[in-house]
């Protein structure tokens, strides 16, 4: 097909190729660089956060700021204002003027591992690598000018320290030690970093990491002989706080809502408010400042603790408001300088009559201003507006203005969020975060798919993390994923204890396979044989992890407002219907691993009936076949013994000695 000579030349694109400079208008982490802000903008929340800061420094007291706003109002963005404005500039401080400490905790995990959640995402800040040291690092060098002054060069001047005084310098770090109360292995560890070393194996003992015993010893560290590690993670971040005192430590936490599970659920209210009571009562520099969708601020004022609420909200509760006109138009002018090449054409192109500083690039009416405007109030709403207008005069300027796509689906949205999410989790799937994904993601899991299960709570059953009501009579679930054999004999003794009074029909135990049990680990082993007996034990493969994790980070960002399509927000019943009806098949095996019968189970049951059986009967019993079994048996023998030569029965036998 030849071409038309009587056919108009299209126009030329002059923004061919430049970005859309209102995209990705979601601020999802206050660390990401390249922020495009507006300081007028929530000008006085900012205000209040830096005068909080300011009072701690002051007073030698903790305070509590709530901030509240709709879905889309700023509020992580606000978060990362306060972080650019806190991080360390030593041409504006003096060496001895201690730095203030910023720390993001987004609460996409268990109340019951509250504590150990905050321990690593605090670790992880205080060893970022923000300035020529990290945080941790320059609060041994600011407490070290206190006793021996130092010159502006405070990074040259401490490697020189190090250099030629080391062993001075190890006689201050237990001086500072014994002055903030540190125990013995925080000591042996705050030595170490004091000396130029922070080696992977100290940063995962920081963040409480299950470490190997050998590895333990190499370090120099005792083992913890405490059995709670939510309450040894308290006590490292209370340490870790008095250790940086009397710089103020900004400790944010967002997506709070996240610890809410189910509608009406308190649990994760009231693990929070006590989380932020602890650190108010017990610190002297903590600057808590707390970021909630409005309508989960009244659940808190309603539902939590009234103490826990009052320390909560010490500092004041505020509300990010909507945009006026005028803080529309900044936030849409910001935008657009920062591309350089839309500066450039901006300045090509002729002024509306009446509107200085905006042109025929310029993505807005005057009558979008009104108040009450559709997408007035939110940044998200104004800046998901902007961006559809400029990709439709993007095609306009190529004489294309069909090309302009639809609208997204949240469906769409959706799965492509999931997609990125699996990769992610992909790559980040490790053993040490299984108990979190599992206690976090499990029970939400289970809600989307098993309908008719109900929660409840059995004081009777502490160590079984989710009891269910369900249609074959109550089950149990519990985790076993302790890397430390010292712990995870307690714990499968104590299974095994409760699964004995009765109370469940059935008990499942979930453990990681990749957490082994050594051959050294005779009380594990045995606990681990006898509970064989008495449960079915869940071994999820690292694809269920992997979609396990994405599954709590989605959930999570749909229960705090943070996954949108454009200017709407997804509400969390459209996230879990599409969860529902797309559910990986790896996850769907794992819910039938809970939920149905395993083969093992029913075989335990027929043979505690009838000890011994043929093989021929047993498989007719059980509607499988003779080689079914044989393989069964082959997986289990501390369970089964195959009779005869060839095997012609099994019996049921639970033999002592290790597990295999």
């Amino acid at each position: 097909m030849t071409a038309d000579p009587q056919a108009e030349p299209k126009p030329e694109n002059e923004l061919a190729g430049v970005a859309n400079p209102f995209r990705s208008q979601i601020v999802t982490d206050p660390w990401q660089q390249g922020l495009v802000d507006v300081p007028e903008i929530h000008g006085t929340t900012f205000v209040d956060c830096q005068h909080a800061v300011e009072q701690v420094r002051a007073s030698g007291h903790s305070t509590s700021l709530l901030i509240h706003g709709e879905a889309g109002s700023g509020k992580t963005h606000l978060l990362g204002r306060l972080r650019h404005h806190l991080a360390p500039a030593d041409a504006d401080r003096t060496p001895m003027e201690p730095e203030p400490v910023f720390s993001w905790v987004r609460l996409n995990t268990s109340p019951r591992l509250i504590w150990q959640h905050l321990r690593r995402r605090f670790v992880d800040d205080i060893l970022r690598p923000v300035a020529p040291q990290p945080m941790l690092v320059r609060c041994l060098m600011r407490h070290l000018c206190r006793m021996w002054p130092a010159d502006h060069d405070i990074d040259r001047w401490w490697e020189y320290v190090r250099d030629v005084a080391a062993d001075e310098l190890l006689e201050f770090v237990d001086r500072l030690c014994d002055e903030k109360q540190v125990d013995h292995n925080l000591r042996v560890i705050l030595r170490q970093v004091a000396t130029g070393t922070l080696t992977r194996e100290i940063r995962a003992w920081l963040r409480g990491d299950a470490l190997p015993s050998e590895l333990i010893a190499k370090l120099g560290l005792a083992e913890e002989l405490e059995p709670d590690p939510e309450y040894t993670a308290r006590q490292m971040v209370l340490a870790l706080c008095r250790l940086l005192s009397p710089a103020p430590v900004v400790l944010t936490f967002d997506q709070v809502e996240a610890l809410q599970i189910v509608a009406d659920d308190t649990v994760g209210m009231h693990a929070f408010g006590a989380l932020v009571s602890a650190l108010h009562d017990e610190t002297q520099n903590v600057v808590i400042i707390s970021c909630v969708q409005s309508s989960f601020a009244l659940l808190l004022q309603s539902r939590a603790n009234g103490a826990d609420y009052a320390r909560m909200t010490d500092a004041g509760v505020r509300s990010l408001s909507g945009l006026n006109p005028d803080e529309s138009r900044t936030l849409v002018l910001a935008r657009l300088n920062s591309s350089s090449a839309l500066s450039q054409l901006r300045k090509e192109q002729p002024e509306h009559p009446g509107r200085p500083t905006r042109t025929a690039l310029w993505p807005l009416d005057e009558s979008d201003l009104r108040v009450g405007a559709l997408f007035l109030a939110l940044p998200r709403a104004l800046l998901a507006q902007c961006a559809r207008r400029f990709d439709v005069l993007k095609a306009a300027r190529s004489g294309e203005p069909e090309a302009v796509l639809p609208q997204t689906s949240h469906d769409e949205v959706i799965a492509r969020y999931w997609q990125a999410l699996c990769a992610q989790a992909d790559e980040k799937n490790t053993q040490d975060k299984s108990e979190e994904i599992l206690d976090a993601a499990l029970p939400q899991l289970l809600a989307i798919v098993l309908k008719d299960w109900t929660p409840v709570s059995d004081p009777a059953l502490p160590n079984v993390q989710f009891v269910y009501d369900t249609p074959p009579g109550r089950m149990g679930v519990a985790i076993a994923c302790e890397a430390s054999m010292g712990k995870l004999a307690p714990h499968l003794r104590n299974l095994c204890d409760q699964q004995q009074t009765g109370r469940l029909a059935r008990l499942l135990v979930i453990r990681d396979p990749r957490l082994t049990i050594t051959k050294t680990a005779k009380k594990a082993r045995e606990f681990y044989s006898q509970l064989l007996d008495l449960a079915i034990l869940v071994s999820p493969t690292v694809e269920m992890f992997s979609t396990l994790d994405a599954l709590r980070t989605l959930l999570s960002d749909a229960r705090s407002g943070d996954l949108a399509n454009g200017a709407d927000t997804i509400p969390v019943e459209t996230v879990e219907a599409w969860l529902a009806a797309h559910l990986p098949e790896s996850l769907r095996t794992l819910c039938d691993q809970i939920a149905l019968p395993q083969p093992r189970e029913t075989l335990t049951n027929l043979l505690q009936e009838q000890p011994v059986l043929p093989l021929t009967e047993a498989a007719h019993k059980l509607h499988c076949d003779v080689d079914q079994l044989l393989a069964m048996a082959e997986e289990y023998p501390l369970l089964f013994q195959l009779i005869g030569d060839p095997p012609m029965a099994i019996r049921r036998c639970l033999p002592e000695g290790a597990v295999g």
